[in-house]
């Protein structure tokens, strides 16, 4: 049965005049409580590692937190992905990301949680989180990360704040996304992926530009993933330090097992792949994480052959459209990285 739709009750000019006069009182509230960005801080410098995704940023952070205490020593204090993702900050992201207003009852949340993180750190604070900026799930492509990385800025004040993004091949970039959704247990064909990706603009190059316009061409740095397949883990790790401005980074050891462990968070191989598309559909949520780990433990690409999701034919399609953005971004932002030159163009 159909309902009628009741007629809204138009206000009156007093009732109108009135709720304006409410809504100014609130957030007159909310600026009066807003702490002052940096006042009363110890903290020096806001480091953000923002991934990408899929350039071995688990494998990084699995490191950080196994030197807490030598980072510590040195002054540098870290909020991990796990903290970051229940705050009241990166949910104010996300709303940036998503192209929504970050509401004022937010905005003070977020401002006194990123207040909370520096004071009980030390001078030198990193942030190591790939959804910091910019949400796989979000399926675009950086979209927003400048307005997002504007926003941490008018938050931290004088503080001066930093970003490191590691870059990758986006034919390689792209495989590797839809395989973290494999990993979740989603169900959609590669091809199918692809459709939903028609549009994004794969530019390492405009998400640099635009976190520079923000913070200065100074305070961003650009690391390319496939060095890791040159430099070695210990290497790489000493290189992501160094890049985060943690002091005499090379002391610090990379353990033989962590290329092994669980925070390596290792890709499926294309047996992987198989096996989770047909038991997939068939398990709840629970048995669907064990399958993950059984998966990431016995058939992953460290061990078994990767899969090839793009056709020959795709792939160089794909690299062609990119190569003059990537041989702009070598000449800009990766200069230091000519090695790895090969993969993008």
């Amino acid at each position: 049965m159909n309902r009628k739709a009741v007629p809204r009750k138009s206000l009156t000019i007093e009732e109108r005049r009135a709720r304006t006069e409410r809504v100014r009182a609130r957030q007159n509230r909310i600026a009066t409580q807003m702490p002052k960005p940096g006042q009363g801080l110890k903290t020096r410098a806001i480091v953000l590692h923002i991934g990408a995704h899929k350039t071995a940023s688990s494998f990084l952070q699995t490191l950080l937190k196994g030197h807490s205490v030598e980072l510590a020593q040195r002054g540098v204090g870290v909020v991990h992905r796990s903290h970051l993702l229940a705050s009241p900050l990166q949910e104010a992201l996300i709303a940036i990301g998503k192209g929504q207003a970050v509401k004022p009852p937010l905005m003070l949340a977020a401002a006194q949680s990123l207040r909370g993180m520096l004071a009980r750190r030390k001078p030198h604070v990193l942030f190591s989180s790939e959804d910091l900026l910019h949400r796989i799930r979000d399926l675009g492509f950086f979209a927003n990360a400048g307005k997002a990385l504007e926003f941490v800025k008018s938050l931290a004040g004088p503080i001066p704040v930093r970003v490191v993004l590691y870059t990758r091949s986006q034919a390689d970039y792209i495989e590797s996304v839809y395989m973290q959704f494999m990993h979740l247990g989603r169900d959609f064909t590669f091809e199918e992926f692809i459709e939903r990706l028609d549009g994004n603009d794969y530019s390492w190059k405009r998400v640099l530009d635009e976190m520079a316009a923000v913070v200065g061409p100074e305070n961003v740095t650009a690391v390319p993933y496939e060095a890791i397949k040159r430099l070695g883990s210990a290497e790489f790790y000493r290189r992501f330090l160094e890049a985060c401005g943690v002091p005499d980074a090379g002391s610090l050891q990379v353990p033989a097992e962590a290329e092994s462990s669980r925070g390596a968070n290792r890709s499926y191989s294309a047996d992987a792949l198989k096996i989770a598309k047909f038991v997939g559909p068939m398990i709840d949520e629970s048995q669907r994480a064990e399958l993950r780990k059984f998966l990431q433990e016995n058939f992953s690409t460290a061990t078994h052959a990767k899969v090839e999701l793009f056709t020959p034919e795709g792939r160089a399609k794909l690299l062609e459209s990119c190569a003059q953005d990537n041989r702009a971004l070598f000449e800009t932002w990766l200069k230091d990285w000519p090695e790895e030159r090969r993969f993008y163009v």
